[in-house]
């Protein structure tokens, strides 16, 4: 276990960790990674801000807004 904790915006865990299968994307949960909700003023602000930088994905905006 890790002294702190680990926190992944709910997209990023659905739709970047395609290449992980369920069996592993448990052992992250089971292992103390937390998987949060971003609620609907963040997400807005995220598509916001990827409008100024096109080159960046939404999921880079919204890892910014979580932390």
């Amino acid at each position: 276990m890790l002294p702190y904790e680990i926190v992944i915006p709910n997209t990023l865990f659905e739709e970047e960790l395609l290449k992980f299968s369920e069996q592993e994307k448990s052992s992250l949960l089971d292992d103390g990674l937390k998987v949060l909700d971003l609620p609907g003023a963040g997400v807005r602000r995220a598509i916001k801000i990827e409008s100024d930088f096109p080159a960046q994905s939404i999921h880079d905006f919204v890892c910014q807004i979580v932390i």
